[in-house]
């Protein structure tokens, strides 16, 4: 297949162009995304951030202030789904330990909770800790679970009956108060 010399000097251009932005802006962004996530996280929402911008590169207005505030808008939406995704994920998993405070009750009690319930989950066999993240935490149906993992759907289902029965156990004894 034969290509237009112009079109693939084009397509080097930009990709230069976008490769040279993100490199003069990838330290400040990490910065100013671990100042408000953390550092642990930061480095995955950085790279989710500078794909977007790849994804979107024609529609970044030109100018270096323009484009920065550009990419600081997709960093900060970055921020706020990340921040949303694990307030989900904490709240799966309370559900899942049936674990829930009362209405009203301290934001600490939520977080103990919240711990608790992840250190009855990390205390599960690895499949079956597996199989409880993907379908109580990310969400995913025992289908899309089968298909991830390439094995059977009642595979799944026996894992994740099995996970529960412990879970419940665990729960009963340690009397289910904290």
């Amino acid at each position: 297949m034969l290509t237009n010399p112009g079109v693939a000097g084009t397509r080097e251009a930009v990709r230069r162009d976008f490769e040279q932005f993100a490199r003069s802006v990838s330290a400040e962004l990490l910065r100013f995304i671990a100042s408000r996530l953390g550092a642990q996280a930061a480095e995955d929402v950085l790279a989710e951030t500078l794909l977007v911008l790849w994804r979107r590169w024609a529609d970044v207005p030109d100018g270096v202030e323009a484009r920065r505030r550009w990419v600081y808008g997709i960093a900060k939406n970055m921020v706020r789904r990340h921040e949303h995704e694990q307030a989900l994920s904490r709240n799966r998993l309370a559900v899942l330990t049936s674990e829930r405070p009362a209405p009203g009750a301290p934001a600490d009690t939520l977080v103990v909770a919240t711990l608790w319930a992840e250190d009855l989950v990390e205390s599960l066999p690895g499949d079956e800790q597996q199989v409880v993240r993907l379908v109580a935490i990310d969400g995913l149906s025992m289908s899309e679970v089968s298909d991830r993992l390439g094995v059977s759907p009642s595979a799944i289902g026996s894992r994740l009956y099995r996970a529960r029965r412990r879970l419940r156990r665990l729960i009963e004894s340690e009397g289910g108060d904290r």
